[in-house]
């Protein structure tokens, strides 16, 4: 059998924490995943879910590069520590555990499939405009051709052009692209945020799903369309992770720190946000999914 084929884009590491505390002693630990929609539900393990073959390997002339899954596996290995030791204890986070958990934030948000999908759809619009100014090319005049050899069809990112070939690429793999990259930039900007760990002692309290990493802005919607997007510049940013049912990290650019206990409806105010962000599935530690989840 390949070695580390199975890779996962939600952590088995930080599933375990929404395992089913009733589950039976000669039961594999598991927890409740749901579709989005909530009709369905099954119990799962889960290194059974949440995972792609070869989803981080970099292939190349036939052999495997793993540096991508063993870089995530470090990350996680590092976020694990600092759960066990200051979040799950409420111990006060200093400056280095406040950074491994900014870049555990930044890996899960740049790692999901969701992500993958979202980037590749970002490409392949490009790719769709190359593929019609060609095709345009192609039956166009000779007076034409000559007009249109003035513009160019390759792609302007980040200030350096991007070929055809280069970007058609990109839609076909994105994560081996852009995934260090991208937690490599975001890990900083996050780590000057303010953060809150919310708390709850609701049994279900937090759910999670294959989109545990959210980008809120409860404000974007006062805002012209085209300025809706959440982004840090925005004062009203909010980046929630659930790291266990009775904790939620919040950054925000508020001045909201420390550790704070929150009750009903609170805590479900962000379930409805996890559930409605998610993917294809959400999880709970149980199986009881609330109606406000999906109003």
């Amino acid at each position: 059998m390949t070695q580390y084929k199975k890779q996962h884009f939600v952590p088995q590491s930080y599933l375990k924490a929404w395992c089913d505390t009733a589950c039976p002693k000669y039961y594999k630990p598991y927890v409740w995943r749901f579709t989005k929609d909530g009709t369905h539900v099954q119990q799962k393990a889960p290194k059974n879910i949440f995972y792609e073959n070869d989803m981080y390997t970099i292939k190349n002339a036939g052999e495997r590069n793993l540096i991508l899954e063993h870089g995530l596996q470090t990350i996680e290995d590092l976020f694990c520590r600092v759960n066990t030791s200051t979040l799950s204890k409420a111990n006060e986070i200093d400056e280095d555990s406040k950074f491994i958990i900014c870049l555990f934030i930044s890996a899960l948000h740049a790692r999901t499939k969701a992500r993958r999908n979202f980037i590749q759809q970002q490409y392949q619009r490009a790719i769709d405009l190359a593929d019609k100014f060609m095709e345009a090319y192609k039956n166009a005049s000779p007076h034409q051709r000559k007009a249109m050899e003035h513009s160019s069809i390759a792609i302007n990112t980040d200030n350096h052009s991007m070929s055809y070939e280069e970007v058609k690429e990109l839609a076909q793999d994105p994560l081996k692209h852009t995934l260090f990259t991208e937690i490599e930039a975001a890990t900083p900007m996050l780590n000057k945020l303010d953060m809150a760990i919310l708390q709850t002692e609701n049994k279900r309290g937090f759910i999670t799903s294959d989109n545990p990493c959210i980008w809120h802005d409860p404000e974007a919607y006062k805002r012209p369309l085209q300025f809706q997007s959440p982004a840090l510049m925005y004062e009203s940013i909010e980046i929630i992770l659930p790291v266990s049912p009775s904790q939620l990290v919040l950054l925000n650019r508020q001045g909201i720190n420390g550790y704070i206990p929150i009750f009903y409806p609170v805590y479900e105010v962000y379930n409805r946000i996890l559930r409605y962000r998610c993917d294809e599935y959400f999880i709970v530690n149980c199986n009881q999914a609330d109606k406000y989840w999906f109003s």
